[in-house]
């Protein structure tokens, strides 16, 4: 029995075999072109839809920047022609805030226009306890018209 020595050491299988007659230049199959079309539109869709996310963040994130600040300047009637004296009681709260460092602290202070609890404790907190008839007939002013 005569021994057939191949290349590499072992016969080669049949797809090998196959892979040795086609030739480097023969044209891809008509399925290769199916499954990059195919993921050149998942690839377009899945831009898109990014795209439409980080839209809609950027939109969503300006207009309830713009809508809490109007509610802001919405809860004080009063503002209108009073700004030195919304800007004093502004004032306060920020202090507050940056004095105890608590997230949502500013928005407590301002609720209901300055009228709440919240606001009497950064007024002490603040040490401007002495202005408290002062920042009482301000906070009237800014609720005038409620």
């Amino acid at each position: 029995m005569q021994r057939i020595l191949y290349k590499g050491g072992s016969r080669p299988t049949t797809a090998l075999h196959s892979r040795r007659l086609r030739t480097p230049l023969s044209a891809p199959s008509s399925s290769a072109f199916v499954h990059l079309y195919a993921y050149t539109l998942m690839y377009r869709l899945a831009m898109r839809t990014w795209l439409v996310v980080i839209l809609v963040v950027v939109g969503t994130s300006l207009f309830f920047d713009t809508a809490s600040a109007s509610l802001i300047h919405g809860t004080c009637r009063g503002v209108m022609g009073n700004r030195e004296i919304y800007e004093k009681v502004v004032r306060v709260c920020e202090d507050c805030t940056n004095i105890f460092r608590m997230p949502g602290l500013d928005g407590m202070c301002r609720d209901r226009c300055f009228y709440n609890e919240w606001f009497l404790l950064c007024l002490k907190a603040a040490n401007r306890e002495d202005e408290i008839e002062n920042f009482r007939v301000w906070i009237s002013i800014l609720n005038a018209g409620q």
